[in-house]
């Protein structure tokens, strides 16, 4: 045992190096296409990541870089972020649309298996490919999410209330107004309070650098690019009963974090991560769940506290033919 600790503490400081380069990519959908940041070797199958809500592969900017060098990343840009196409006008995004998009990145490279690192909505999608597609997951790597769930006594409140939204955003799009403009300052300010300042305002740039673009006609002032439809969450959300059954599935390796002062400890979701981890935990002996010091966006905020872990976790279940 203390041999087999000394070989895979040696192998990650082996591998493990802060000179990472990546390649911009773009993977052709009947939309248009997805963009993408793969990282280090293209040789083999890489680690797919995928951002939050509203984010981008950006988000991963600061933590990729201490992961080892021999794994490729590749970290996509959902529809209506980053540098992704839009949907169509009229197209509502949908997790199950999520469930689609995975299935042709992954059809599109012809890989047999697939692993996952992810954060916030990106862990709660790749959870729910895993849940489908149990036996085609290596391994999971979950920053600050797993599922979100609705209350059944508020479910179709919330669901009219989301329809309705939807609609407004999507006519808006369709009139000849031009978007707000802001100066880089205010931008900052803007992703920092519109993420609960759940993003430090020294790290706003990892996410604005993909989701804005100069405006032409004012000289130093910017607007964001992300899908205005963005502003109205996901339609779709499974109930506890569905999650914890379909959780049973899940064998693979799975690696969860969660900051102690993310928002989602405040949510009724939380409850249900806990009883998705326990109930996984009873037909799998590789989950391995940390607490840390930070904010839902701890990935990007603090990542020296992450990284030490997630190589240890990719030292322990990560091989040559597996990613």
């Amino acid at each position: 045992m203390l041999l087999r600790k000394v070989l895979n503490n040696y192998r990650c400081r082996r591998l493990c190096s802060t000179e990472r380069t990546f390649e911009e990519i773009k993977i052709p959908v009947p939309w248009g296409h997805l963009a993408a940041k793969w990282w280090g070797p293209q040789n083999s199958r890489p680690i797919l990541a995928f951002h939050g809500w509203l984010d981008n592969s950006g988000t991963f900017d600061r933590l990729v870089p201490h992961l080892p060098a021999n794994i490729g990343i590749l970290a996509v840009d959902y529809p209506g972020h980053g540098l992704s196409s839009h949907l169509p006008n009229g197209f509502v995004y949908h997790i199950i649309d999520a469930m689609f998009l995975f299935k042709r990145v992954i059809d599109y490279f012809k890989w047999e298996k697939v692993s996952f690192m992810a954060h916030s909505v990106g862990a709660m999608y790749s959870f729910t490919y895993t849940m489908f597609y149990p036996d085609k997951v290596n391994f999971l790597i979950f920053f600050d999410g797993l599922f979100y769930v609705f209350k059944q006594d508020t479910l179709a409140k919330k669901m009219s209330r989301t329809i309705d939204n939807f609609l407004r955003y999507d006519n808006l799009m369709t009139t000849k107004s031009l978007p707000p403009s802001y100066t880089y300052a205010e931008l900052i300010e803007l992703q920092h309070t519109g993420s609960l300042k759940s993003i430090h305002a020294d790290c706003a740039k990892y996410i604005l650098h993909r989701n804005i673009k100069s405006v032409d006609s004012k000289p130093g002032m910017y607007q964001f690019t992300r899908d205005l439809r963005l502003k109205v969450p996901t339609l779709m959300r499974w109930t506890e009963e569905t999650i914890v059954e379909s959780a049973k599935r899940v064998k693979c390796p799975l690696f969860f974090s969660l900051g102690k002062s993310s928002y989602l400890r405040k949510t009724g979701s939380f409850p249900v991560m806990q009883n998705v981890l326990n109930t996984i935990r009873q037909n799998n002996d590789h989950v391995h769940e940390y607490h840390l010091e930070g904010t839902h966006h701890l990935h990007l905020n603090t990542p020296e506290q992450l990284y030490p872990l997630v190589n240890e976790f990719l030292s322990k279940y990560y091989r040559d033919d597996n990613c």
